[in-house]
């Protein structure tokens, strides 16, 4: 026997537009997104470690659906990124990006 689909019961209510509504992050913008813990260095969370991921990365494809969040897959210059999708919430737009001196 087969439910029929329901709406997504959330534990505590969304604040501004959702889904098609939301506005969407561009292909060009630069982020970086939240790390998992013990995702970087393994292991126990320290003080020290990074809570944004090292490297930047771009917009690769973005999905959106109704009354969800849109989901966002990044990638980096050499193609590689991670597997999983992220949330608005969990990416941090970098403006201008300075690298050190090698």
């Amino acid at each position: 026997m087969r439910l029929p689909p329901t709406e997504r019961c959330r534990a505590w209510p969304r604040e501004g537009p959702i889904g098609f509504d939301e506005p969407r992050l561009s292909h060009d913008v630069l982020v970086r997104y939240l790390l998992n813990p013990g995702e970087l260095e393994g292991g126990r969370r320290c003080a020290t470690d990074c809570n944004w991921s090292p490297q930047i990365y771009h917009i690769r494809e973005s999905l959106v659906q109704k009354n969800q969040l849109v989901l966002y897959w990044l990638i980096d210059d050499e193609g590689n990124g991670p597997k999983r999708s992220f949330v608005r919430k969990k990416l941090q737009i970098v403006k201008d990006v300075q690298l050190p001196p090698r």
